[in-house]
């Protein structure tokens, strides 16, 4: 228990300084780009182009929102348009839109990146991210002007005005979803409904107890369920005798090897041994399933039936060196 503690307080310490050394590194590369910045803070054209970019709210929101999903972290974006604000390379209402395009970008990854083995119901929750920040942004949109001219009243500061909205629209969003998330739940589950689950080859297909009050219905569904069970196990019998026959000739293969004396044979003897004993179980395995159906049936005689008692006795294989 101490050396497993140990080991989870060493890796929890790892993950920590990783964690650490990058937000340094983002850090610093934000530093080195506010210098890099100055010179140009004073340059008209440098200032026009960022106007450009920067004067409609819908374009600000969608190039944030693409390089949020680009760069996989809100955060750094959010850390840009900051230092941008800072040096007021951008005005207050742009710093804003593209903050809520950062918070957008953030939920197309895990949608984009989030099915698992294709089954639908493994992007509700990304899906329902994606659905809760895209109303935020709607909402706040048609107010950002609004925003753009009280809000530096409130705080004078460009970059932490852009930190401080960046934080209470997340805050807003989750108060304002938490009342209705069983109705977005029950919507998510019926866009995205759970993959229906394979059959059970086990399961009996043709028994039904609705029908046990109708005998005539019920002894056809008896019958049908039978020869059901009939096929699987000659599928069963029919892959036993392919795997017996798999398992005699690995055998024969391996011992012809250790005969010419080959090296690589000779160092590769006990992993031979462990396919073959792997072979020998799932061979008893089938003999254990089928020997007692075939032989309740009636259909087994009784050497076959010795021979599969004997077969599922022991589950190791233990091949003897001639």
């Amino acid at each position: 228990m101490s050396g497993a503690a140990g080991v989870g307080g060493a890796s929890l310490t790892r993950a920590l300084g990783r964690i650490a050394i990058g937000l340094g590194l983002i850090l610093l590369a934000l530093h080195i780009l506010i210098d890099t910045l100055a010179p140009a803070e004073q340059a008209p054209l440098a200032r026009a182009l960022l106007a450009s970019i920067t004067g409609d709210p819908i374009l600000c929101i969608a190039l944030a929102a693409v390089l949020t999903w680009a760069a996989h972290s809100s955060v750094a974006v959010v850390l840009l348009v900051m230092s941008l604000a800072f040096s007021h390379f951008v005005s207050a209402e742009a710093a804003l839109a593209l903050v809520l395009g950062a918070n957008l970008g953030s939920a197309i990854n895990p949608l984009i990146e989030g099915g698992i083995g294709g089954n639908p119901a493994s992007r509700r929750l990304p899906l329902g991210n994606l659905i809760n920040r895209l109303v935020g942004v709607l909402v706040v949109l048609p107010f950002l002007p609004a925003l753009a001219r009280e809000l530096p009243a409130w705080q004078p500061d460009a970059s932490k005005m852009t930190a401080e909205f960046h934080m209470l629209f997340n805050i807003a969003l989750a108060l304002i979803f938490i009342g209705p998330l069983d109705a977005m739940a029950w919507l998510l589950v019926r866009i995205l409904p759970d993959r229906p689950a394979p059959a059970d080859p086990a399961a009996p297909r043709y028994l039904d107890e609705s029908i046990l009050e109708t005998p005539p219905v019920a002894l056809a569904n008896a019958a049908r369920e039978t020869l059901r069970m009939g096929d699987a196990v000659e599928t069963m019998l029919r892959e036993k005798a392919e795997l017996r026959t798999a398992e005699l000739a690995a055998a024969d293969r391996h011992f012809e090897r250790l005969r010419e004396g080959r090296p690589e044979s000779l160092e590769t003897t006990s992993l031979h041994l462990d396919v073959l004993s792997d072979l020998k179980r799932i061979h008893s395995h089938i003999c254990s399933v089928a020997y007692p159906m075939l032989e309740a049936a009636g259909d087994l005689p009784a050497r076959e039936a010795a021979a599969g008692e004997a077969a599922t006795d022991g589950l190791t294989y233990q091949p003897r060196l001639p």
